[in-house]
């Protein structure tokens, strides 16, 4: 699946989350030619940003995420600090070389990010005040 894939394209509804981490997830770990790298981190950090509006207005988080509670400081501190890095990395400008780095870097972050989240964590601060707790 691909960020041009039909359901991304020609529908006034916005895709469930689930989508559009599956998505991330794979523009993150399958970054393509070098040359489309530049393209890649652009549409990557679009991507994230839809994300990042829709779990800010208390968009439930995807399904495959285990968002915990307030007892979970440690694990809120972690991912706050992935989501920090990559949202500060995706906003990368440059040339192929540095998105191409970029990328690396995004693939990295965003890993971890989904990982734990999946594992079981509290939202990252900037989802936190939205999120519905288990």
């Amino acid at each position: 699946m691909t960020f041009d894939h039909e359901e991304f394209s020609g529908r006034k509804e916005e895709p469930k989350l689930d989508s559009l981490v599956a998505v991330m997830t794979g523009m993150v770990f399958s970054p393509g030619l070098p040359a489309h790298s530049v393209e890649r981190l652009n549409a990557a950090d679009e991507l994230f940003g839809r994300l990042d509006v829709r779990l800010r207005a208390g968009e439930e988080p995807p399904l495959s995420w285990r968002v915990l509670g307030a007892d979970d400081n440690e694990g809120r501190a972690f991912v706050t600090d992935r989501y920090d890095v990559l949202s500060e990395v995706l906003r990368t400008s440059g040339g192929a070389t540095e998105c191409r780095q970029a990328l690396r870097k995004a693939r990295r972050e965003w890993g971890q990010l989904n990982e734990t989240m999946k594992e079981g964590s509290a939202m990252p601060e900037p989802w936190w005040r939205s999120a519905r707790r288990l």
